[in-house]
């Protein structure tokens, strides 16, 4: 759901880029997390609250509740953090120690960039210019 501005218009993200053909509503975009903290992977399975599916609460959630977003990649320098991802989340997506390596060779549309502060720039710089849709 996209915020609304006070006249009832969508943002650019929104309603512009749509008629401008720069979003593709209809397409299921490649999906890669760069840090394997509590908050990309999550740290325990969500439960139904009162009946209801509870909120996602790490990015992993997230991307597996929008129907058009793929999780195909997972990056951490700590292999340890990489094992804890895959023993939670079970195996089916690559795995990475380098985000840069990681970047070079997933065909990525978004990343979620979810490390230590200190390491944001030096990640962020490289997304960007490997041409992806969106940072997070």
């Amino acid at each position: 759901m996209f915020a609304k501005d006070r006249h009832g218009a969508g943002s650019c993200a929104t309603d512009a880029c749509l008629a401008r053909g720069s979003i593709n509503v209809a397409a299921t975009y490649r999906v890669g997390i760069i840090g394997c903290s509590p908050m990309a992977i999550g740290s325990a399975k969500r439960r139904d609250i009162a009946g209801k599916p509870a909120p996602a609460h790490s990015h992993v959630d997230g991307y597996q509740d929008h129907p058009q977003t793929e999780l195909v990649a997972v990056c951490d320098l700590d292999p340890a953090a990489l094992a804890r991802y895959t023993e939670f989340w079970g195996p089916g997506v690559a795995t990475y120690t380098n985000s840069d390596e990681m970047l070079a060779k997933e065909d990525l549309d978004l990343v979620s960039i979810v490390t230590p502060d200190n390491r944001h720039h030096h990640i962020f710089a490289a997304a960007a210019k490997s041409g992806l849709k969106g940072i997070l």
